[in-house]
């Protein structure tokens, strides 16, 4: 079953709300652990304030501007709200970061406005933090390194190993979850 972004969004609240390294992890290696296979990298991103992991060269292109304008148009261009999920978020995320040429400032302000619409006024906070690449959570790459490694039961060091080599924490997260 997808995982509702709510749920990410519970987890950045406790991430946030805890400075003892050993509850991250744990509040971590609990929620990678529910996700479906297909889920986990674009939930270690999401986690880490990036939509996208850092090795990957997309980038949304979504600024300040954008934003205000969607922000004063409300959000609220969906009529029905249904809840929304990471991976529809993750989706949406490379829509925007595909929108090019001749009107795709306007799509990109579509598909933000429609994602925003769907959210509550806390998953919306941790939603443009992920857009600015501010979470500060405390999801730091060694928190994360420790949750992946514990929640997979491989050892730490195998996971930093394929972390250098790798060089993206999502990838790590999804080939020790899944493979």
């Amino acid at each position: 079953m997808p995982t509702p972004f709510s749920r990410f969004a519970e987890l950045c609240r406790k991430l946030e709300s805890t400075t003892k390294r050993t509850e991250k992890i744990s509040y971590l290696v609990a929620f990678l652990r529910s996700l479906d296979k297909d889920e986990v990298a674009a939930a270690v991103s999401f986690a880490t304030g990036r939509p996208f992991p850092e090795s990957d060269e997309r980038v949304l292109d979504v600024g300040g501007q954008t934003i205000w304008k969607v922000h004063r148009k409300g959000g609220q261009s969906a009529l029905i709200q249904l809840a929304l999920t990471i991976l529809e978020v993750y989706r949406t995320f490379e829509k925007i970061a595909r929108a090019a040429g001749a009107g795709s400032r306007q799509r990109k302000e579509t598909l933000l406005d429609t994602l925003l619409s769907r959210l509550s006024s806390e998953e919306r906070d941790y939603l443009m933090r992920i857009v600015f690449g501010e979470m500060r959570i405390g999801a730091v790459e060694g928190v994360v390194l420790d949750a992946i490694a514990e929640a997979a039961s491989i050892n730490l060091e195998s996971i930093r190993r394929a972390n250098m080599l790798l060089g993206s924490l999502p990838k790590v997260a999804e080939l020790a979850l899944t493979e």
